[in-house]
């Protein structure tokens, strides 16, 4: 009786384990034996290195059903949808991920954690984790407050709450740089900056923080 092929990450692991099964049926190995076998049988790669983590392999007698369970966890379709999920419950906004990008993250995520769920439910879960996730703390008080209704709008509010963060931390910046300052003689030195307080280019700047407000005012 020829034994399966060895086991790699990407086998359709249920399929697989059941060629095992049969297969050491068939060649009559004894239940002590059936986990050394078992073992035998995995490719040296992601699975291998997954059971000998877990302390599998340390034991005199590698048990079968200790192995199996440990292999169904992480490659049967069940343990790999819930793997999925962990990642997209746990997921953060990473330093160097952009708002949409995260959000076009935890989507492919959610499509992975619940296959067989509707779009819409897929991007509920997806919108849930987006607010829960997202790096800026002021930005995820105010989207929990405001609870937007879809993935898209909870993006649309959060991109322009980081717009009016940052151009008003410009626009604080410049309004530092041009305030009086003292000299060492004791008089008063205006920082030239950008022109002062009452500049063109500190106007214009102070406009835009306002028009991004009154535009976000309308989303809301």
């Amino acid at each position: 009786v020829r034994p399966p092929t060895r086991f790699v990450s990407g086998t359709d692991f249920t399929l697989w384990i059941q060629r095992v099964e049969l297969y050491m049926k068939e060649a009559a190995i004894p239940e002590e034996k059936r986990g050394q076998e078992l073992v035998s049988l995995l490719a040296e790669d992601d699975a291998f290195r997954i059971v000998s983590q877990m302390g599998l392999l340390c034991a005199d007698t590698v048990e079968y059903a200790a192995v199996k369970t440990c292999l169904q966890r992480q490659f049967s379709p069940e343990g790999v949808e819930l793997e999925w999920q962990r990642r997209l419950h746990t997921a953060q906004q990473k330093k160097t991920e952009s708002l949409t990008e995260f959000a076009g993250r935890l989507c492919m995520l959610a499509d992975k954690a619940f296959p067989s769920w509707k779009a819409k439910e897929r991007l509920e879960m997806a919108r849930n984790q987006f607010i829960n996730g997202v790096a800026s703390s002021s930005i995820q008080l105010k989207l929990m407050q405001e609870r937007p209704d879809t993935l898209d709008n909870a993006v649309t509010l959060a991109c322009q709450l980081e717009s009016i963060e940052s151009a008003q931390r410009t626009l604080q910046t410049t309004k530092q740089a041009a305030a009086p300052s003292e000299d060492t003689t004791g008089g008063t030195n205006a920082a030239i900056a950008s022109g002062g307080t009452n500049s063109r280019g500190y106007q214009e700047l102070a406009a835009q923080v306002t028009s991004l407000t009154q535009r976000l005012d309308s989303l809301l």
